[in-house]
This record gives C-alpha cells, sequence and structure tokens, in this order.
C-alpha cells in the first residue's frame, strides 16, 4: 500500500523541472531517494514477516520479531528524512500512536539493557512470543516488575495508516506547490517566441540567393539569436533549464554550426560557401527552430494543465 504514495511522489519528482530543483543540492536528491527506497523495502520486510510461516525454533522467533521492530523503526527513520528532503514538517515524537511503536522497539530491541528513564532494563518473555504477539517485561527503578502484552498486528496496522495519512498530506503539499508555481507562468507563454521564424529565415533566404543584402540578413540571423536567448531566459525564470529538457538541448546543441557559418558568411570572413549548402543551412535551421516551437507549446500546455 505504501508504495503506491512513493510512486506517486517518484512520479511528481521525476518531472524534469522538479528534478532540476532537487537536484541543484545532490545531498538532498539523494536523501530523498533513499527514503523513498528504505520505506518501499521496510514495508517489503514487514510484509514478508506475516507471510512466512513462525519459526518453530525459540532463535527464529527472535530473530522474526527483532527483524520486524527493526523494520518499523527504519521505516519511520525513512519518513523523517523524507518530510526533511520535502521540507515537510514532522516528526516522530509528534505523533503519539508512531512513537510509541518506537518505544517498544527501543526497549525490547533497541536497548533493552540500559534505557534512559524510569524504565532501564527490559526483556522479552522468550515462552510468550507468538506470531502476533509477546510479553515484555520492564523493571522500574527501585520497583518490581511491569508486564505488557504487545498485540503485533494492530500495531503494524496502526503505523500503516497513519503514514498513508501522512503520504496524503505530503502529496497534497507538493501538488499546492505545483499549482502555485503553474499560475503564476502560465500566461507567460514560450510558443510565440518562435512564431516569426518562417519569416527571417525567408529574408535570410533571399539574400543568399540574391548574392545582396548581407547586412540585413545578419540582423534577422540575430533576431533568431535572440529568440533563442529569450527562451532560455524564460525558462531559467522558471526554475528551468535548456539543460533538463534533452531535445530542446539536443536542438541547441544543432543550432550552433549552421547558424555560425551562416554568421561567418554575413560577416565576410569568409567567402564563399556554396548556394546549396547555404540553403540547406537555412532549410535546417528553420526545421530545428519549428521543432522548439513545438516543445516550447507542449511546455504552454503543460503550465495550463493544473492538478
Amino acid at each position: 500500500m505504501l508504495s503506491f504514495y512513493t510512486s506517486k511522489i517518484r512520479e511528481f519528482i521525476n518531472n524534469p523541472r522538479i528534478q532540476f530543483y532537487y537536484m541543484k543540492n545532490l545531498n538532498i536528491w539523494s536523501k530523498l531517494r533513499s527514503s523513498l527506497d528504505v520505506i518501499e523495502d521496510s514495508e517489503q520486510a514487514i510484509g514478508f514477516y506475516f507471510r512466512s510461516d513462525f519459526p518453530a525454533e525459540i532463535g527464529g522467533r527472535y530473530l522474526f520479531l527483532y527483524g520486524l521492530f527493526q523494520a518499523l523503526y527504519i521505516q519511520q527513520d525513512a519518513f523523517k528524512t523524507l518530510c526533511e528532503s520535502l521540507e515537510y514538517p514532522w516528526e516522530v515524537k509528534d505523533n503519539k500512536i508512531v512513537s510509541r511503536i518506537r518505544n517498544i522497539r527501543n526497549d525490547g530491541v533497541g536497548h533493552p539493557t540500559n534505557r534512559k528513564g524510569l524504565f532501564p532494563y527490559h526483556f522479552i518473555s522468550r515462552i510468550t512470543i507468538e506470531q502476533n504477539s509477546f510479553e515484555m517485561f520492564s523493571h522500574k527503578i527501585n520497583k518490581k516488575l511491569v508486564c505488557r502484552t504487545i498485540k503485533i498486528q494492530p500495531l503494524v496496522s496502526k503505523q500503516k495508516k497513519e503514514f498513508v495519512k501522512l503520504f496524503k498530506k505530503i502529496i497534497n503539499q507538493l501538488q499546492n506547490q505545483d499549482r502555485i508555481h503553474k499560475e503564476k507562468f502560465k500566461r507567460d507563454k514560450l510558443e510565440p517566441i518562435f512564431s516569426n521564424t518562417h519569416y527571417f529565415i525567408e529574408k535570410i533566404n533571399d539574400s543568399i540567393v540574391s548574392n545582396s543584402g548581407f547586412k540585413f540578413a545578419e540582423i534577422n540571423l540575430n533576431t533568431l539569436l535572440d529568440a533563442l536567448d529569450k527562451f532560455k531566459k524564460k525558462l531559467e525564470d522558471r526554475g528551468e533549464s535548456v539543460t533538463i529538457h534533452y531535445p530542446i538541448q539536443t536542438i541547441y546543441k544543432n543550432l550552433s554550426y549552421p547558424i555560425n557559418k551562416l554568421s561567418n558568411y554575413f560577416n565576410f570572413k569568409k567567402r564563399r560557401i556554396n548556394s546549396k549548402a547555404e540553403k540547406i543551412f537555412c532549410e535546417y535551421i528553420e526545421g530545428q527552430f519549428l521543432k522548439l516551437q513545438s516543445l516550447a507549446k507542449t511546455i504552454d500546455e503543460e503550465y495550463n494543465t493544473i492538478t
């Protein structure tokens, strides 16, 4: 059940823009991924406890019991670090149910022979260990033993229930943050940046065909470069980058060579390119800009999709 929610969070943080935000700090990104992995892994361990035949041998029973409570404890720590990574305020101590399970683990499994507080010494009665219950005795300082019967299945169910509620709150916060971000930028469209590409390419091509007007051709080429810069800047304003969108990054790299060739030609730094080659450069540049326009439209549509 918890893996359903970890998948939801993975889907969210693997969005290129959101992943880029968290990967600015690789420690946070690593903590986030580790937390999700451990939540899933500990759920598998807990599930195995109940799916398996309980050992007849007492050593096996202790091993199963120790492993179960350690898995519950590890899962709690993983949720704590998950919340830290996602900047969601949550502590184990703030949840009575989770804190109680943690204390049972610390008493019987974590530090049974040297606990701080009124009950420093504890032991699990071996003859009472069953798959779903056991008795734990605790020594109160200068007092007699106190016995507790621990019902296992209700504890595990309660922890899972608390973590499902926590997951829902975390996901709701992430969705709200995404909604606010999209609302801020959804009216600032990216597609129109490339709306006049064909006109500028046509003017550049006219200069090539007529072998004249290179100054105006250079101006039009620079206008295309300005469009690339503007698009890049608008992405950065949104907390994104050309580098996080692989198709966009590829287009920027592919445009560098033909644009540089035409720029050199218009500046008289190199005479003369074969006119066929120049036309091919123009056609290629236009094709790449059309792809950029399509990708920009896709981003615009994503910003209009608010969950």
